[in-house]
């Protein structure tokens, strides 16, 4: 019973408030979870569930420690909570960054980016000699004065026939090759991570939006036709291509390539939006499509000619692109000093400094404040439209008044708009330690880190 009056109380104590409101009074104050903060985005629906959630898992962990454990006696002095919130921030992920005071979470990202060799979609026969050059196997040594030959270059497509923009769809197609580069024809990607296959099985063409049929597409790259009424520099072209691909997946493709009757500027436009990608690496699995593509108006005939002939084809793949990991950090403390977020996600929870006879009531405060913090991290590392930052603001003696200061502040003289403050007030005497107190500025390394990620995604 006493555990769950602790508990009750920890989390009360816990008070997220807007922004620019002001506290209310002690005897108004009521003892329930709090309200969920101003402008958190749409998919935290379930966010006041998850948060309780969160916190009754960590007040369960810690609640003994406070009643019975090494923590119930705390005197001035004592450094044992401070290491125990540093332990606590450590545990959700979070790491000191630099002499001055600070945290940050770190999160790796994979870039992928043009190497520099030239792209091949290769469709052939599978009489015809493999489209691309397959990287040696494992453990296989290359004779170092023997430079790697570029890849094999697919047989010329066709002479193109002069046709107009409006022609019928039963104009002649041509020749069928045994093997055409349809890199030249479309814009292509690789959801996963960059690889180079050789012998893909090819499907015949269906229409986009038709139920597949499994037993004939699965385990293999599949065409599918738009719709006539389909333009590919619309704004909307590339929500409707995943729309298309992603019911191709639910089919067990490997891969999926549309077909449209672009004359060029579309597929140009595809072509430079899937030329580079930044993507957080723990959102990159490893069932992803080996190819998802689109062709315009001459690269749909010349896949057309060649799977009129009814015989199989395979495809090759080699989109000549590489993958870059970068090591960045997701959430930092930002204070004066430094160029501030545009958007900052922050929590505002009033913490005094602790009474005798208010100890264990002031730290479930404090676990439960972490504990709110944790999530609210959770959050922004998942978000992904748009980035966001977190501001963690901890305070000496300031509460929540220092942490409603700071945002007058901020909207006043630099634009920028949080939505929460956290403010923590000095949980003991003495000098509290750099890891824990943001009293400084971060240093220069990870804001140069911080700079170099935020220009490389341009924003």
């Amino acid at each position: 019973e006493r555990s769950l009056g602790l508990l009750t109380l920890g989390v009360g104590g816990c008070k997220i408030e807007p922004i620019g409101d002001l506290p209310p009074s002690p005897d108004a104050e009521r003892f329930e979870f709090p309200e969920l903060p101003p402008r958190i985005p749409e998919q935290l629906e379930n966010a006041e569930a998850t948060l309780q959630q969160l916190a009754d898992e960590l007040l369960a962990v810690e609640v003994p420690r406070l009643t019975t454990g090494d923590l119930r006696e705390r005197q001035i002095g004592d450094e044992a909570p401070l290491q125990h919130l540093q332990q606590l921030l450590a545990s959700f992920g979070l790491q000191p960054a630099g002499p001055r005071g600070g945290w940050r979470q770190a999160l790796e990202l994979r870039s992928t980016e043009p190497s520099g060799d030239p792209a091949a979609v290769v469709l052939r026969s599978p009489a015809a000699p493999v489209g691309v050059r397959l990287p040696p196997p494992p453990g296989t040594q290359v004779e170092p004065d023997t430079p790697p030959a570029p890849p094999e270059s697919p047989p010329d497509a066709p002479p193109e026939t002069p046709e107009s923009p409006d022609s019928p769809p039963e104009a002649p197609l041509p020749s069928p090759e045994p093997s055409v580069n349809l890199a030249p024809h479309g814009a292509f990607r690789q959801p996963g991570s960059p690889s180079i296959r050789a012998g893909l099985l090819s499907t015949a063409i269906f229409a986009a939006g038709d139920k597949l049929p499994r037993e004939s597409v699965a385990g293999r790259v599949v065409w599918l036709r738009m719709s006539k009424d389909f333009d590919a520099q619309t704004a909307e072209a590339p929500d409707q291509i995943d729309d298309v691909v992603g019911s191709a997946r639910d089919a067990g493709v490997l891969g999926c390539v549309l077909l449209c009757e672009d004359s060029g500027p579309g597929i140009e436009r595809l072509r430079e939006r899937w030329s580079r990608s930044l993507r957080r690496a723990e959102d990159i699995v490893g069932d992803e499509l080996l190819l998802v593509g689109i062709v315009g108006a001459e690269g749909s005939r010349l896949v057309e000619a060649s799977l009129a002939v009814g015989e199989p084809r395979l495809v090759d793949v080699d989109l000549g692109t590489r993958e870059v990991a970068i090591a960045t950090y997701n959430l930092m403390a930002r204070i004066v000093g430094r160029e501030r977020p545009g958007e900052a996600v922050i929590l505002t929870c009033a913490w005094d400094t602790p009474d005798l006879l208010q100890q264990e009531r002031d730290t479930l405060r404090l676990l439960a404040t972490i504990a709110a913090f944790a999530q609210l991290a959770s959050w922004v590392q998942r978000s992904t439209r748009p980035y966001r930052s977190l501001l963690l603001l901890l305070t000496a003696d300031g509460g929540i008044g220092a942490g409603q200061l700071e945002h007058a502040r901020w909207s006043a003289e630099e634009g920028v708009r949080p939505t929460m403050i956290l403010a923590l007030d000095r949980p003991t005497g003495g000098e509290i330690g750099p890891a824990v107190l943001v009293s400084g500025h971060i240093d220069e390394a990870t804001a140069a880190v911080d700079k170099a990620v935020v220009g490389r995604e341009g924003r």
